[in-house]
């Protein structure tokens, strides 16, 4: 028996679907297995933590690693978790610029079929790109004060952040503060800690309720300096918040500083000339990108070179050939 020819228009089914709703309820059934399965590998990738000192251990760990959130599955009352101890351990394991970056973090927790989840997100932090260009821009501070002493090298940092950026209440961290120059206090104090790390000072990063401000070690002793207030606007530098003591701070407390005096700071009305550290971050980071598209771009010349001296062989063999076929003379 002959098969039946299919009539133009006409309509094929199996089953009362089309061969196209197969097809769509097939991806359909696919994508919700590959969610369940995806929620399934996610839930026990959650770590269980059994102490409060596990858990402190862990989002050190994670922000050494530039993750800015976690969930963890606690035995303990998440009630318990001490902000400071967190900051302590952070301090154990990377000194104050660790500690730095958990002047603003959040968790929060939750009941779930496996336990007590909680979830710990941390803020200001940086894609991989733009953490680089700030580290660019300390590096070659720290780098241009070397063989400058101590005193020197704070105050070139003092002066650098304050006549390179203006404050924005709105903009906040590093990055903003010495790439774009507009930031709020935060960025003000980690742009100076940043700095200082690189230069091998210690400095402390020093937060109240609505400040931040920085402590900085010198000759002996903790100063208070605050790059935000010193501010003045434009390239006006105030230098009534440079080294202070206690006792001569007109700054926001409380303070870390244990200076019985200010340190006697000279030369105050000099600065140095300063070059565009930001147009070299950008450059250093970007040189990652710009090489292989040079790379890329000599490839495609090169090709386009070697094809068109091909073409042009072959239109002189073309009319060799022709010149011989049809007897013509050489021109």
């Amino acid at each position: 028996m002959g098969k039946r020819k299919a009539v133009f228009g006409e309509k094929h089914t199996c089953n009362g679907f089309t061969a196209v709703g197969r097809l769509c309820a097939a991806v359909m059934l696919l994508l919700v297995l590959t969610a369940c399965s995806t929620l399934k590998v996610h839930a026990e990738k959650l770590e269980t933590l059994s102490t409060t000192e596990e858990f402190y251990d862990k989002v050190v760990t994670m922000v050494e690693q530039g993750r800015m959130q976690e969930k963890f599955i606690v035995l303990f009352d998440p009630a318990f978790i001490n902000p400071q101890e967190i900051r302590g351990h952070a301090f154990e394991r990377g000194g104050y610029a660790l500690e730095a970056k958990f002047s603003h973090w959040s968790y929060s927790w939750r009941q779930e079929p496996e336990g007590v989840v909680v979830s710990f997100k941390t803020g200001y932090f940086l894609s991989s790109n733009q953490d680089k260009q700030v580290e660019a821009v300390a590096e070659a501070i720290a780098k241009d004060c070397q063989g400058k002493t101590d005193y020197e090298k704070i105050k070139y940092a003092y002066d650098y952040i304050i006549l390179n950026c203006e404050y924005d209440l709105n903009k906040d961290g590093a990055y903003n503060n010495l790439i774009r120059g507009r930031s709020c206090c935060n960025g003000y104090a980690e742009a100076f800690l940043t700095i200082m790390d690189k230069m091998n000072i210690p400095c402390k990063y020093t937060v109240n309720s609505s400040h931040a401000w920085n402590t900085v070690y010198l000759n002996g002793a903790w100063y208070n300096i605050d790059t935000t207030w010193g501010d003045a606007g434009g390239d006006q530098i105030d230098y009534t918040y440079f080294l202070k003591s206690n006792e001569d701070w007109e700054g926001m407390g409380p303070t870390e500083a244990t200076a019985m005096a200010s340190f006697p700071a000279k030369d105050l009305e000099l600065r140095a000339h300063y070059p565009n550290y930001t147009l070299l971050a950008k450059l250093k980071t970007s040189a990652v990108l710009i090489v292989p598209l040079v790379v890329l771009l000599l490839v495609i010349y090169l090709l386009r070179a070697i094809g068109g001296q091909k073409t042009r062989n072959n239109i002189a063999k073309n009319e060799e050939r022709i010149r011989n076929l049809y007897k013509l003379p050489d021109e």
